[in-house]
């Protein structure tokens, strides 16, 4: 009776060790499991957010060659010995990547309004907010720029093919749109200035590290 009553004893002992075991290995893995999807969400997010900030780059880069091509394509049509299909061709691939940039730019703003619902980190939510204002601010001042193109390649075209009283009508809308792109410009120029300082800091949320020696 004493030897049974010592074996169920000790047959409860290793159970209870067992199950010690099996909890802690369970909390172990839970554990790894949680570190290892919060590495991953983290490292997603940052793959997104890379995304976003090159796309915001790239439409950038659309609108400022538009521009150039809208100044090129204006010299063109102003010069004494100019060809109508040679300037307006600059007007056309000005529209096109006016147009590109609108579409990157809405795409992006709405994948960063998305990462803003779900990221935690004040900082990044911020910053997040301060890009979707300049993309929209950078769309606001291409949808002018779009205009400005068309209005000039309307003129050239007026002036070549249509009549004196249009042509004069586009050059009116062009000279009227002016103050309102200058005014956006600024707008745009403000923000990214606003995104330069906020990131001109002596420190980084949450990548603090020791120099190496």
């Amino acid at each position: 009776m004493v030897k049974e009553k010592s074996a169920n004893y000790l047959h409860t002992i290793l159970l209870a060790i067992v199950l010690v075991i099996l909890i802690a290995f369970l909390t172990y893995s839970y554990v790894q499991n949680k570190s290892n999807n919060l590495e991953e969400e983290s490292i997603n997010f940052f793959k997104e957010y890379s995304i976003a900030l090159n796309n915001i780059h790239v439409a950038s880069n659309l609108f400022n060659t538009a521009s150039i091509n809208l100044d090129v394509g204006t010299y063109y049509a102003q010069a004494k010995d100019y060809s109508y299909e040679y300037a307006i061709s600059y007007f056309d691939l000005g529209k096109k990547q006016s147009l590109d940039a609108r579409e990157l730019l809405i795409k992006t703003k709405m994948k960063l309004q998305n990462m803003r619902g779900t990221v935690q980190n004040s900082f990044f939510k911020d910053d997040i907010l301060n890009r979707i204002k300049q993309a929209e601010s950078l769309v606001s001042v291409n949808d002018d720029l779009y205009l400005l193109i068309d209005y000039q390649g309307k003129q050239l075209y007026e002036v070549n093919y249509g009549s004196e009283s249009m042509a004069v009508e586009y050059k009116n809308k062009y000279d009227e749109l002016i103050p309102s792109y200058n005014d956006k410009l600024k707008n745009l120029t403000e923000i990214q200035n606003k995104i330069d300082l906020y990131w001109d800091q002596d420190w980084y949320p949450e990548f603090e590290a020791t120099s190496a020696d």
